[in-house]
């Protein structure tokens, strides 16, 4: 395959996972029926938004999040180093929603069967579920979603260091790895820098 040719996949790739994520949150938007569905849109927007592992986004609880700035203190994490991640106006609303309604006071992402946190397991169950009722072609697990954030902070050409920091990684080098550079983005800068 040539080099054009992997641009231009990489390219596809990162205009189909985008226009997944509209198709995925525009369902659910629609979907506010019932507390299951609104903890479920929650949570990937928060995977969207804050780019927390799996394990670190199921065992947030109410008092890790300050919504007077938006913020989240990331207590639980796999580096066990403490950071902060943040998340919009539009999330906040649905959060102080879903907290008041579900009468939260510890965990926020709870099994209401059982009132313990949910697994991981589930999390990828609900992936898989998703994936084939709405007929997405491309994985949507919770790394993904990590990814996708990590890929549009670079692409709205936000800092590295910043980033190391939000993601939680000990290594700048670990960082880059989220970096996908595609035939739009090079011509776009070459073109931006030599014009």
């Amino acid at each position: 395959m040539s080099d054009m040719s992997l641009f231009n996949l990489f390219s596809f790739h990162f205009k189909s996972i985008y226009l997944t994520i509209i198709v995925f949150f525009a369902f659910y938007r629609r979907n506010q029926i019932n507390f299951i569905l609104q903890r479920i849109y929650l949570m990937f927007r928060l995977f969207y938004e804050t780019g927390l592992r799996l394990s670190e986004l199921l065992y947030l609880k109410v008092r890790d999040f300050n919504f007077e700035r938006n913020t989240i203190h990331v207590k639980k994490t796999k580096t066990n180093v403490e950071r902060y991640v943040f998340f919009s106006q539009e999330t906040k609303d649905l959060l102080v929603q879903y907290i008041h309604s579900g009468k939260l006071d510890y965990h926020i992402f709870i099994d209401f069967n059982t009132g313990e946190v949910i697994k991981v397991d589930t999390v990828q169950t609900i992936c898989k579920r998703l994936k084939n009722k709405l007929g997405i072609d491309i994985n949507i697990n919770a790394h993904k979603w990590r990814h996708t954030f990590a890929t549009n902070f670079v692409k709205k050409n936000g800092n590295m260091e910043v980033l190391r920091q939000i993601m939680g990684h000990t290594s700048l080098k670990t960082t880059q790895k989220y970096l996908h550079i595609n035939a739009d983005d090079l011509h776009r800068e070459y073109f931006r820098l030599y014009n």
